[in-house]
């Protein structure tokens, strides 16, 4: 993991197996923005299989017929999210896909880092994050890990979260 991300809990055996493959569902209501985010995970080195929705609820669809390990990927962009926004925002996500919300946004300071965190968002990546980092991130937040940017969280609070988190699964 670079050095701008943090990651806390999670499993400690990071080998990837046949049977341990992630799906990855890329949620963005813009069309060419959702087509490029899903064509650059289809690449062998990122995350396969992709699917990809328009919205929260065709995502919460599409995740009720994935079995085994399932990241959401949420390309909110520039868009801003405050608690009760976000709260209804992934509100439908939270059964399916627990643990396992990533954020990808421009907005990547301690406000919407907390926000994010009170919700159970599993993980917040900037739109800056270079692609391999983006795929990483992804990767170790379906295995039940939390990671967001050092430069906006203090360890402490992640670790709150993720023995808080931890009690609830």
């Amino acid at each position: 993991m670079s050095a701008n991300l943090r990651a806390i809990g999670g499993e400690r055996d990071q080998s990837r197996s046949s049977s341990d493959e992630l799906h990855l569902l890329v949620i963005d209501p813009r069309t060419l923005t959702r087509d490029c985010l899903v064509g650059a995970r289809e690449n062998p080195r990122a995350v396969a299989p992709v699917t990809a929705a328009r919205s929260i609820e065709e995502a919460a669809t599409l995740l009720a017929g994935i079995g085994g390990r399932t990241a959401a990927l949420l390309n909110l962009a520039s868009d801003a999210f405050d608690h009760p926004t976000l709260s209804r925002m992934i509100a439908p996500l939270r059964e399916l896909a627990p643990g396992s919300i990533v954020i990808l946004t421009t907005h990547v300071d301690a406000e919407h880092a907390r926000t994010a965190l009170r919700l159970g968002v599993a993980g917040l990546l900037s739109t800056e994050m270079s692609f391999d980092l983006t795929v990483d991130a992804i990767r170790i937040v379906s295995r039940g890990w939390i990671t967001y940017p050092r430069s906006v969280l203090d360890p402490p609070a992640i670790e709150a979260h993720a023995r808080a988190s931890a009690s609830h699964r």
